[in-house]
């Protein structure tokens, strides 16, 4: 069975709908409470001290124990009695032995927490320049190994605090 339908032209298209009513506003919620503000610390002092020219070293090798075991080194006639940011010049020369100075801050444990001042070849001086904290009485704890030392020398460069 065959169905033929034939439609005639299309009509134009009707008027729009009309729009529907918009939906009441949410209730506003309730306002945060603001926490209490703290009390506004005392400024630390931040300021760096340099020493400017020095003439000669604070310690050599004549200074330290030179054993290869850990001795406190007493800062506090330079920096004075406090935890101080501290910026030290080491010169490391020997001629065998390996020579090498280690610098920590008091009991500190683990490579991450200290600085490492080698020789990198005989008879050939290393010189750096290293931060270290003091401890509240202005000292520090080295490390010096047994070795024939041309010289070890540290000069303390300035500090923070």
């Amino acid at each position: 069975m065959l169905n033929i339908v034939i439609r005639g032209p299309r009509g134009e298209d009707g008027a729009a709908g009309a729009k529907g009513d918009q939906g009441d506003t949410g209730a506003k919620g309730d306002q945060g409470i603001q926490g209490i503000q703290g009390e506004t610390g005392e400024q630390g002092a931040s300021s760096y001290t340099h020493r400017g020219v020095v003439s000669t070293v604070d310690f050599d090798k004549d200074d330290l124990t030179l054993d290869d075991a850990f001795h406190q080194l007493d800062l506090s006639g330079i920096v004075g009695e406090a935890a101080r940011l501290v910026l030290i010049r080491v010169r490391v020369w020997g001629v065998n032995g390996n020579p090498r100075l280690i610098i920590k801050t008091g009991a500190e444990q683990g490579s991450e927490n200290m600085a490492f001042v080698y020789t990198i070849s005989a008879a050939t001086p290393n010189e750096t320049s290293v931060w270290v904290m003091t401890s509240s009485t202005g000292r520090i704890d080295y490390k010096a190994s047994v070795a024939t030392w041309t010289s070890l020398d540290l000069v303390v460069r300035g500090w923070f605090g």
